[in-house]
């Protein structure tokens, strides 16, 4: 116990605001990400959307977000994450104690509630991905800075590998889970046709359709997260976050300056074409024959990663050549209350669009449902901003400290005399 209190949580005058403001803009790239999914809109057939009165402008909205947001800002907080490891791995070994007891235990801790968001309210979840995998970076905290490069490029490469070979021999990951799902579905009377778009979001959807859903979303996401080849690409990003902490890219920007250009010139020239065939492919893939899917994963591990890292790279060269005086210290305070923010969108998402709440999904397309994102985003900026005026953490991140380091944290700043 003693050596856990030599421990303390990063501290408001201790953290690197960039960091911050960057895991902040992450938040707002995932929610923009996620709301496809929480207005049913993912849901909907070719013929529903196209019924839609927003149509046209709806396609352009969709290809734009699978081209700039969807998986770059997953990305941003994945790199996050293993960056997140290599601030706890510093400041313990400077201190001369092990760093593994408390990684593990905020792992635990995050596991347990990724599990709970997961089983009960999202089947979007990434927190208990993310605790699942982060079991095994300790693995890697002693590899030399160009092994650790090495690992993470064959890592986000490996899916165009394991999707080839799984196409030559038949093989589609998951799909065992995904038949449990349906078969949970088919018991539930959850239906497979078109309704079921509207399942979740006719007038009439209460609690009993809402549990409904939840009890197969589960088996669901770990069959996408396995036919998609995610648990090593995320695991790359991983890598990288923890490369780029190691070598403390993100202080003294100043000096380090040219790398980030580097990173940002290179990820945009590789992020926005590959991205932009991905996201071609993800809409006509059928048409020009990626049967095998091949293709789109080539493209999709060429752009993601990239482009997410041009964005980290733009967000740090900005904080530096302003100082922190733009736009971007509004978005500490949420990058400082994450995981708050993160389970704070989920019940707002549901809240807005499910039948148990407002009911707003199953009927808009990305031109009403994207401008309501952008404001509940904006009322989350505001109340971040309020709240870290008089305290020191989010309130979930404060139980989360509180269990991670075994002590108890005053919750409230104190008055300055």
């Amino acid at each position: 116990m003693g050596n856990v209190a030599a421990v303390s949580p990063v501290l408001a005058d201790d953290r690197v605001q960039a960091i911050d403001a960057l895991r902040g803009f992450a938040i707002l790239g995932i929610f923009l990400d996620n709301v496809f999914g929480f207005s049913g809109y993912l849901f909907f057939s070719s013929a529903s959307r196209e019924s839609l009165p927003t149509f046209p402008l709806d396609s352009v909205l969709s290809l734009a977000e699978l081209t700039l947001v969807n998986g770059k800002f997953y990305s941003l907080f994945s790199i996050l994450f293993g960056l997140g490891f290599a601030i706890i791995l510093e400041r313990t070994l400077r201190k001369g104690l092990s760093p593994l007891p408390l990684f593990y235990r905020r792992l635990a801790i995050l596991m347990l509630v990724g599990w709970i968001h997961l089983r009960y309210f999202w089947d979007g979840d990434i927190l208990f991905l993310y605790g699942f995998l982060g079991l095994f970076l300790p693995l890697f905290r002693k590899l030399s800075n160009r092994a650790l490069l090495v690992s993470a490029l064959v890592l986000i490469l490996s899916p165009i590998a394991i999707q080839t070979v799984c196409h030559l021999v038949g093989l589609r990951p998951g799909a065992g889970l995904e038949a449990m799902g349906m078969a949970v579905d088919s018991q539930n009377g959850i239906p497979f046709d078109e309704s079921f778009s509207q399942y979740l979001y006719n007038p009439g959807a209460g609690w009993a359709e809402w549990r409904h859903w939840t009890e197969s979303g589960w088996l669901y996401r770990f069959s996408y997260l396995l036919s998609s080849h995610r648990l090593p690409k995320v695991f790359g990003c991983f890598l990288i976050g923890y490369w780029l902490g190691r070598n403390r890219l993100f202080v003294q920007v100043h000096d380090r300056r040219w790398i980030l250009l580097k990173i940002r010139k290179l990820g945009l020239v590789l992020g926005i074409p590959f991205s932009l065939a991905t996201a071609l492919l993800t809409v006509f893939g059928e048409q020009v024959g990626d049967e095998s899917g091949v293709l789109e994963r080539i493209c999709y591990a060429l752009g993601v990663v990239p482009l997410g890292l041009a964005y980290g790279a733009w967000i740090f060269l900005s904080w530096e050549k302003s100082q922190g005086g733009n736009w971007l210290r509004w978005l500490v305070p949420v990058g400082r209350m994450a995981l708050t923010n993160y389970l704070m969108q989920t019940m707002l998402g549901i809240g807005l669009f499910y039948g148990v709440g407002l009911g707003w999904g199953g009927g808009l397309g990305p031109t009403y449902f994207l401008p309501i994102a952008i404001l509940v985003f904006v009322a989350q900026v505001l109340f971040s901003n309020l709240w870290m005026r008089h305290f020191q953490f989010g309130p979930l991140e404060w139980l989360w400290r509180m269990g991670t380091y075994l002590r108890y944290f005053p919750l409230r700043k104190a008055k300055a005399s």
